[in-house]
């Protein structure tokens, strides 16, 4: 006998993945490689766009108030592909100034 498993699907997002309250807030993402630090502005199918973005090379102490090496990637708006995307969220104390 096989039995199977069924996962209920809702079609409030902020259930699925949580992006859309994130909206228009600074927001660290841990990517599969690199560490992304960026106002969120747009949330795609397959994306997210980060407004001003940074590479954060080096966070340091999490409870220190910036990351240890934060530097710009130059470009106004920068995606980043949901599929690398290991974690995200809102550090409150890193780099608001940014």
């Amino acid at each position: 006998m096989v039995k199977k498993y069924i996962e209920e699907k809702t079609n409030n997002p902020l259930e699925e993945d949580g992006y859309s309250e994130l909206i228009g807030k600074n927001i660290t993402v841990f990517c599969c490689r690199y560490i992304y630090y960026g106002k969120l502005i747009e949330e795609g199918k397959s994306f997210i766009k980060l407004q001003n973005p940074n590479i954060v090379y080096e966070t340091g102490c999490f409870t220190e108030k910036n990351f240890k090496d934060i530097q710009p990637m130059n470009t106004k708006n920068f995606s980043i592909n949901k599929d690398s995307v290991e974690s995200f969220g809102i550090l409150d104390n890193k780099n608001e100034s940014k």
